[in-house]
């Protein structure tokens, strides 16, 4: 399980509730005009998808459900049983590795969403929807929704099939799952601001986009490069290595 994106990406994706992209063909920036659609639309994709900084809660969690994803892996839990601590230090080892190339990634998926959303989105849209994504109630729907994600069936499939991608139906019932949990948590401000904003045109039009969307975020989320793969793959090779040793 070494796709750098698919832990804390997935978990941060999976805190848009009632939004949703599709990679933009050939070249965006054609006038003026167009390149401050992009500007306006990639300020929005920052405020939607936030800037990853990961909380504490966040990171306690994922480290937990990844965690207990590795121990389904036959060979690891047989190091764990013969090795106490191999899993501890597996997951510390790995974690501070994952959190970079993930931030280190989200230029790229500003990018990209902003190039869909240009397409797609008129800038009264752009301008609406930023305005709601700098709101207090917009915060509080992202932290707990983010709080509350359950990815442990996601890992464990993962764990099963290292090679395997997550698809935009893993991200929906992330969403969905996340969003239940949370939504009794929220106070009537929180839930009149966003039905109010749901049921605008541009709500409408944000909503009407979440499929394609949830594509463009699979899509990011499942890409890295040789060096970031290997480099996870070192990392565990070595602790692996380390907790053989000592056997």
């Amino acid at each position: 399980m070494t796709k750098k994106r698919f832990i804390l990406a997935l978990a941060l994706l999976a805190t848009q509730p009632a939004f949703a992209g599709i990679h933009a063909d050939g070249p965006l920036i054609q006038s003026s005009e167009e390149d401050a659609l992009y500007k306006a639309a990639y300020e929005m994709a920052i405020l939607q998808q936030g800037d990853a900084n990961f909380s504490d809660e966040l990171l306690a969690s994922m480290s937990s459900q990844i965690y207990i994803a590795y121990s389904e892996i036959p060979e690891f839990a047989e190091l764990e049983e013969a090795s106490p601590g191999f899993l501890d230090a597996l997951v510390t080892a790995v974690m501070p590795v994952i959190v970079k190339q993930t931030t280190d990634s989200y230029p790229a998926l500003y990018d990209n969403l902003a190039k869909f959303y240009a397409k797609n989105l008129e800038l009264e849209d752009i301008e609406n929807a930023t305005r709601f994504f700098a709101t207090d109630s917009y915060r509080v729907i992202r932290e707990s929704t983010e709080n509350n994600l359950d990815m442990s069936s996601i890992l464990s499939g993962v764990a099963e099939d290292p090679d395997g991608n997550i698809s935009s139906e893993d991200l929906e019932k992330l969403v969905e799952n996340s969003v239940a949990q949370s939504v009794g948590g929220w106070d009537k401000q929180v839930r009149t601001d966003l039905l109010k904003f749901a049921f605008t045109p541009t709500g409408r039009k944000m909503t009407s986009l979440r499929e394609q969307r949830n594509q463009i975020e699979a899509d990011w989320a499942n890409e890295s490069t040789p060096e970031e793969d290997r480099e996870l793959e070192e990392i565990i090779e070595n602790i692996i290595l380390k907790f053989a040793e000592a056997e």
